[in-house]
């Protein structure tokens, strides 16, 4: 109900960045599995990426993301865009050394390819297990959520808040982020015993009950 809220603002041009918090395997991935499935109707965009551990490539994510919307078989092509798609897959591997971080023209380059695809229709980009994201994809997406209110976008990112402490690489970067006022966050809680049971009981409804040890056990084992 919450990401379906900050669609419709979207699409009215009030668009945000949520990130969808929680440890391992609580259901991050299927929730915006989900929801993307509600997002691909009408002149709607969707683009999705990752951030992979130890791959830290700068800007990867981003590159993808456009390098979709750029592939998509009903958009028009855009030669501004196409030639920042070339431009990012050469630039990215210039990160290797310590404290590259790519700002001005090309942080606006991007950003203005995203506003570009936003005038044809609501864009929504996913990206997820930002946790693992680079310095530079960190960056962008600071400078990015600054310029999302009064736009047809919404930026949907999952990430484990589990892995985000003092020991993280990227910690000041990541509560730059997080501090953005069109930055907002839903976390994602284990679901309690009360309602594995009751799932679990509308799934087994046209089969014999299930004993109260086996419910126990289900509950310890799936946590």
């Amino acid at each position: 109900e919450q990401l379906a809220a900050l669609r419709h603002a979207a699409g009215d041009g009030h668009g945000g960045m949520v990130l969808l918090a929680g440890e391992p395997g609580v259901g991050k991935s299927r929730l915006l599995a989900e929801f993307a499935t509600t997002v691909t109707s009408g002149r709607s965009a969707l683009a999705s990426s990752r951030c992979v551990e130890f791959v830290q490539t700068p800007l990867a994510p981003l590159h993808e993301l456009l390098t979709q919307l750029e592939r998509r078989g009903n958009a028009v092509r855009d030669p501004i865009i196409r030639t920042l798609v070339e431009r990012l897959a050469f630039e990215r591997n210039a990160g290797a050394e310590p404290g590259w971080l790519p700002e001005g023209s090309l942080f606006e380059s991007i950003d203005g390819a995203f506003a570009r695809y936003a005038q044809r229709g609501t864009l929504f980009l996913a990206l997820e297990d930002v946790h693992w994201a680079d310095r530079s994809t960190l960056a962008f997406l600071t400078y990015f959520a600054e310029r999302l209110e009064r736009r047809r976008i919404l930026f949907v990112a999952t990430y484990r808040d589990d892995e985000v402490e003092l020991a993280h690489p990227n910690l000041s970067e990541f509560s730059a982020l997080l501090s953005k006022s069109a930055v907002s966050t839903i976390s994602l809680a284990p679901m309690r015993e009360s309602t594995i049971r009751a799932l679990v009981e509308h799934l087994t409804l046209r089969s014999p009950a299930l004993s109260s040890t086996t419910l126990t056990e289900i509950v310890r084992r799936s946590q």
